[in-house]
């Protein structure tokens, strides 16, 4: 596989298991054991990265399921075999990647919704024409029309305003929604065949389902969950939630599962050392006896002749045993040398998976904490509104405003209560994608205790001390020279003599009747004590270029390691930058929220008096929401910049 699949093929990974944004070019470098200017090599930015690993999702995806919607039996079949993928779906796939692509990747996002609005619509009108074809759909229907509409309900589930989560559930939503568009354009025989289809999707394994079909749900079944277990309620603290995401995750879990089978590679190469025991056991019957020619003359017969002779018994049987004992072999002693630092490496490799897994999860952790203290302010300014708005109309009511200005409070409410449902609606997504991460089932309920404050952002930011050692991906890189080192060993050693003993003890039997087990009859003994000797003489050089290709892989890890250490001093003068940046920018906005605040107290005030207008406390409300915007963001910022200056330095 060439450097460049290889790469996407790791981004493809990560992005499905951290989401887009949280995975970085470091941590894709890290993952393939390459320098960051590989990866560059092969694509200018993360925004070509993202574009091409999407690119050839859809790709990949229309192939299959082209291929596959011709293995559904009818048109009605097709549908339900969508229906059966999207319980699944949110198991492969971290829920926030589209968001992150939205957000992050605009291009690659409206790729993405080319291929929904063109590909998809045009495989929701094929089946509508397939059934109609079949006589399974109403032939009155407008092809065009009804597709459109099936495209867009798809996504109704998803809008809170509509179906409120507390009182609907997700699946059985869009089941509905699926079984009322079937109903809907299916005629009599159709209906049959959807009960039919009913029927056999009760029974378990009875539907096959369709690979191909899931992608076409992609974009509506990232929130899908099944809430048919009892509700588990876990309050975590940052610490707690990072603690059970390490003990839950399947990367963390199959990671030391790769430990586990170092070990067992380990018990393989200690166990070529010992005495390699073998017992045989054979039985020989001759059909036709074997022939040999004798010269005549031993006979009394003529000079110059052969006489036939049979030697030998119709029936043989041997008993066996065979010792084998390796007295040096170069290979299985540099081996053995390196068992604990292959172990070594393994464990570190789980290390690193541990503490990209753990930074994630802090991010998003405290990401929702801030969003949360955002809704705070949130409903204050609502709470001014209302005030607002109240005395605005009992002005309006006296005759000193006018209703246009009672319309403007009322317009300015009504935004603010949108804002504070688009945010929640955020955090909700936020934190089921913090589940998924912290592999929690979705069914369960999260809730977050730690708070956040200014003073534990600026603590210990500004320690300048730091070492490469204390980065794990460091210490990999460093277990991997070694490894390296031992396979350069490993071939130079394979140059030397194998020396080998061995001792062979058999007993042997000929008889000419089958009686070997009736014990009166002569076994003969055989035994041997060897030692053999393999020397190396000419191998058209084949050692010599394996020492070579052994000598260039340690230094291009020697490479990276240097790469690394410039990528360190990087990530920690960024981070310390971000860090300050954030502070400052976090201190000035909150002196800008209080004067923000003092600003439309005293504009209401005046307003009050009849000495300002409606437009003054507007644009006062509109300062204030700017500022504690800003301020969120910068907390935001401050916590992922220390986030990163920790797991910079190793000191996560």
């Amino acid at each position: 596989m060439e450097m460049k699949d290889r790469i996407k093929q790791k981004a493809d990974e990560l992005f499905r298991s951290y989401g887009i944004k949280s995975v970085t070019m470091d941590e894709i470098a890290t993952r393939l054991g390459v320098s960051k200017k590989t990866i560059y090599q092969s694509f200018a930015d993360k925004d070509e990265l993202v574009d091409e690993v999407v690119g050839d999702l859809l790709t990949h995806n229309k192939s299959c399921c082209n291929k596959d919607r011709a293995k559904a039996t009818d048109a009605i079949h097709e549908v339900f075999l969508a229906m059966e993928m999207v319980q699944q779906i949110f198991q492969d796939m971290n829920p926030v990647i589209l968001y992150d692509m939205e957000r992050n990747h605009p291009a690659t996002f409206q790729k993405f919704l080319q291929h929904k609005n063109k590909f998809l619509f045009q495989v929701i009108k094929e089946n509508i024409e397939r059934g109609q074809k079949e006589e399974l759909y109403r032939a009155d229907i407008n092809t065009d029309v009804i597709a459109k509409l099936r495209l867009e309900t798809m996504m109704l589930p998803f809008n809170q305003e509509i179906f409120p989560k507390n009182k609907f559930n997700l699946v059985d939503l869009r089941q509905h929604l699926i079984e009322h568009f079937l109903f809907g354009v299916s005629n009599i025989k159709g209906h049959k065949l959807i009960l039919k289809y009913q029927q056999q999707r009760k029974k378990p394994n009875k539907m096959k389902t369709n690979p191909a079909i899931k992608f076409l749900l992609f974009p509506l079944s990232f929130f899908a969950y099944s809430q048919s277990f009892a509700q588990q309620t876990n309050a975590f603290t940052a610490k707690q939630a990072v603690d059970y995401s390490l003990k839950n995750s399947a990367q963390v879990k199959n990671a030391l599962i790769d430990i586990e089978i170092q070990r067992q590679t380990n018990k393989e190469i200690t166990a070529s050392a010992f005495p390699q025991i073998n017992g045989t056991v054979s039985i020989n019957d001759y059909l036709s006896i074997p022939t040999s020619l004798i010269p005549a003359e031993f006979f009394g017969g003529p000079a110059g002749t052969y006489a036939p002779i049979k030697f030998g018994t119709k029936y043989n049987a041997t008993l066996g045993g065979n010792l084998q004992q390796i007295l040096f072999d170069g290979q299985v002693f540099v081996g053995l040398q390196a068992k604990k630092t292959a172990i070594e490496f393994s464990t570190k490799t789980a290390e690193v998976t541990q503490e990209m897994i753990k930074a994630n999860v802090y991010k998003i952790y405290y990401q929702l904490v801030v969003g949360y203290k955002q809704i705070e302010s949130i409903e204050a300014n609502i709470s001014r509104s209302e005030k607002l708005l109240h005395d605005t109309r009992e002005i309006y009511k006296n005759g000193f405003a006018e209703k246009l200005d009672v319309d403007k409070v009322e317009v300015q409410l009504n935004n603010l209560n949108t804002e504070k449902l688009k945010a929640q609606n955020q955090l909700e997504a936020g934190k089921e994608a913090l589940k998924f991460l912290m592999s929690m089932p979705q069914k369960d309920e999260l809730i977050l205790t730690d708070s956040l404050t200014e003073e534990e952002l600026k603590s210990n930011i500004l320690d300048e001390s730091y070492n490469y050692s204390d980065r794990k991906e460091f210490q990999l890189l460093t277990l991997n020279a070694k490894l390296d080192e031992f396979n350069i060993r490993r071939y130079k050693v394979s140059k030397l003599p194998i020396v080998s003993g061995f001792v062979n003890y058999n007993k042997n039997a000929q008889r000419q009747t089958f009686d070997f087990l009736k014990g009166n009859g002569d076994w003969f003994t055989t035994s041997i004590v060897g030692l053999t000797v393999n020397v190396p003489i000419f191998d058209g050089g084949a050692r010599n270029a394996r020492i070579s290709k052994a000598k260039l892989g340690l230094q291009k890890t020697q490479n990276n390691i240097e790469q690394l250490k410039l990528s360190i001093d990087n990530d920690v003068e960024q981070a310390r930058l971000k860090m300050k940046s954030a502070l400052v920018t976090m201190e000035s906005q909150k002196q800008n929220i209080q004067l923000a605040e003092q600003v439309y107290r005293t504009t209401k005030l005046k307003y009050e008096q009849g000495l300002g207008s409606n437009q003054e406390i507007y644009n006062a409300q509109t300062e204030l929401k700017v500022a504690q915007n800003n301020y969120y963001s910068s907390l935001y910022d401050a916590i992922t910049a220390k986030i990163d200056y920790l797991k910079a330095a190793g000191k996560l």
